[in-house]
């Protein structure tokens, strides 16, 4: 979560739309959580397995530029 935070901030800093979203793997006996950033409809700094092994809960993509 804090690298894509992190990597959010950034991006959006430089300009560029990315959201943050945050989905959950079912195993046999616990559910994993992950958070990943997605900018022109793509998963940055990640496989491109993510949004097929994670079912995202929530993303934030609206708000104001940062800095403003």
């Amino acid at each position: 979560l804090q690298r894509s935070l992190a990597l959010l901030f950034f991006l959006r800093r430089a300009g560029i739309e990315a959201e943050l979203r945050i989905g959950i793997h079912r195993l046999p006996d616990r559910l994993q959580a992950h958070a990943w950033v997605v900018s022109a409809g793509s998963p940055i700094g990640e496989t491109g397995e993510v949004e097929a092994r994670f079912l995202p809960l929530c993303s934030f993509a609206e708000a104001p530029p940062l800095g403003a």
